[in-house]
């Protein structure tokens, strides 16, 4: 039965159009969200029992309702796609997106020199009004760059991985209820610390030398037109992994300075991905925050020291009063996921001698 009011047994209510609560017709509910993607993901299986089923369409929102928590809105989006199966009865697969699904739209762009990505996503957000709330000082100056038609999605990725190119800092998009935030990625106040046996199911580390770059080259061009080049260089651990070459071009960098810090940024450790099952739902985090994983001994059990990591990918099943919820992180260090998300892949196919 579908209520205009709230069924108080059920930890996550679904609030459909402002006024309709699906909460005790509500199967699953998982979120996605990945550094690479703007907007948050949220899926939501319900069951359709009775005949004052209310109509659901594309378009509509469709919010999170946390009951436990002074009914916070932990998720305010706009659902965009709808699946029915008929079993007997008829299940909904609701697909549904945060705000940050507005910037698919598409604009054009002539940027003068020296603008900032933060400036810069002011200015589209004032241009399209969309609402904004925290917006951090990216404080590198970037170049000039007109963008023909194309998204603003797209342009935000450009001035944020030129920033990093040249600052090492990286940043990061995201919707925070039906505002935009302009976030540096690892700066949430709340670090949540992840310690097997408390509340870690289970870490899965990957290493590979997939990637790995033992001799990095990087060109650019001169600022001002001149087209004249610029270059930089960097070698590491040559002995131990042979010779693994990379030519990186980028008109963005613009002096041998920056040419040979984006050059260094290329030599880190080999690859390391971490896959963390946790036993909580962690509701705060997000892609692009930092979390203290508990490092162990040999045996697995004894916690000698915690590493700080980045979220690269979050999955995360909602719970209930009676079954909790939990969710599964893909984690980084902060230098490999500088050089896999933010400083580009080289326009050369790598070579490797051994």
């Amino acid at each position: 039965m579908i209520s205009d009011f709230r069924d108080e047994y059920f930890r996550y209510d679904v609030r459909l159009a402002g006024r309709f609560y699906l909460g005790d017709l509500v199967q699953e509910i998982t979120q996605e969200e990945s550094l690479d993607e703007l907007a948050l993901r949220t899926n939501i299986r319900i069951v359709v029992t009775g005949d004052d089923f209310p109509t659901i369409a594309p378009g509509q929102t469709i919010d999170i309702i946390d009951t436990l928590q002074n009914d916070i809105v932990r998720f305010d989006g706009i659902i965009h796609e709808i699946d029915s199966e008929n079993r007997g009865l008829k299940d909904l697969d609701i697909k549904a997106y945060c705000r940050a699904k507005y910037l698919e739209s598409e604009d054009e762009f002539n940027l003068a020199a020296d603008m900032t990505a933060s400036s810069r996503f002011q200015l589209y957000a004032s241009t399209w009004g969309i609402p904004l709330g925290r917006v951090a000082n990216t404080g590198q100056p970037l170049d000039k760059a007109i963008y023909r038609p194309r998204s603003l999605a797209s342009m935000i990725d450009a001035d944020i991985k030129e920033t990093a190119k040249k600052s090492g800092r990286m940043f990061k998009v995201r919707s925070s209820g039906r505002v935009l935030d302009m976030v540096e990625l690892g700066s949430n106040s709340n670090v949540p610390t992840l310690v097997p046996e408390v509340n870690l199911e289970r870490v899965v580390q990957r290493r590979t030398l997939l990637d790995k770059d033992t001799q990095v080259k990087y060109v650019g061009n001169k600022r001002g037109g001149t087209r004249e080049p610029v270059y930089g260089s960097a070698t590491g651990e040559v002995d131990e992994y042979g010779t693994r070459y990379r030519i990186q071009i980028d008109s963005r960098i613009n002096t041998q300075a920056q040419a040979d810090v984006a050059s260094r940024r290329q030599i880190v450790p080999i690859e390391e991905i971490i896959t963390a099952s946790v036993w909580e739902e962690l509701m705060d985090l997000r892609a692009g925050d930092k979390v203290r994983l508990g490092m162990t001994d040999v045996t697995g059990k004894y916690v000698v020291g915690y590493d700080e990591l980045i979220v690269i990918n979050l999955t995360r099943t909602l719970g209930n009063q009676s079954h909790p919820g939990k969710c599964v992180l893909e984690l980084g260090y902060p230098d490999y996921v500088l050089r896999r998300y933010y400083l580009g892949e080289s326009v050369t196919s790598p070579g490797s001698v051994t």
